[in-house]
């Protein structure tokens, strides 16, 4: 039996420092998801086509990204419908069904990580997550793994998906849209924020790792 374990981290430098102390710790990083919101930093583009390709990642966060996962996981620049431009690495590429020469996914994101073990309510969230500017990191542990990766990921401080979930539905939130037109570098600025300062309050607690097990298969029981 092998567990799958998530996490979603409003600030993306948090979730690229999570990746690397995965990477340093001895995880494969194959087996490591990424997702995180692009908008703003100026993605690679021809024709207004987004360029998916690994040298096409700008510098600053895809970079950064692309120094710690290296070069044995594809990485690449997408288009998300509801979210925009992304960053994303990892066997969840695959899952998204990237259209090669366009860089725009044929498959649908809450479905992706649904197949990764994420519960459908939880896939809806962290979609919702990305959307205001949000970095998804996920991967796949044997069980005597998991305690290492959980300590990992919760040192960098990601959301409490709980919580989050509440201050999406008090702020109006009906349920990830792909209709939805994607966040303004502006928002996503003014998103972070509040998060911020509700976790500075003590209204929001950081620390929340999704696990869910899965067999060797990648099914879920």
């Amino acid at each position: 039996m092998s567990t799958s374990l998530v996490a979603l981290y409003s600030d993306t430098n948090n979730a690229r420092q999570a990746v690397e102390a995965l990477v340093s710790g001895g995880f494969d990083r194959a087996q490591i998801n990424i997702v995180a919101n692009n908008i703003g930093d100026h993605a690679t583009t021809h024709d207004g086509v987004i360029d998916n390709t690994v040298d096409a990642v700008p510098a600053g966060k895809g970079a950064g990204f692309g120094a710690v996962v290296g070069t044995v996981v594809s990485l690449g620049a997408l288009l998300i419908p509801g979210i925009g431009p992304v960053i994303a690495a990892g066997p969840l590429l695959a899952l998204l069904g990237v259209g090669a020469a366009s860089g725009a996914i044929t498959g649908g994101l809450t479905a992706a990580l649904i197949k990764t073990g994420v519960t459908d309510e939880d896939a809806n969230y962290y979609a919702e997550g990305i959307r205001r500017g949000g970095s998804l990191v996920s991967l796949v542990v044997e069980d005597a793994q998991v305690s290492g990766a959980e300590e990992i990921l919760n040192r960098y401080n990601p959301v409490n998906v709980d919580e989050v979930a509440n201050y999406y539905r008090e702020s109006g939130y009906k349920g990830y849209n792909t209709d939805a037109e994607p966040y303004t570098a502006e928002e996503i600025a003014l998103e972070r924020e509040r998060l911020l300062q509700l976790n500075q309050s003590g209204t929001m607690v950081t620390g929340s790792i999704r696990r869910r097990d899965i067999d060797t298969t990648g099914s879920i029981p």
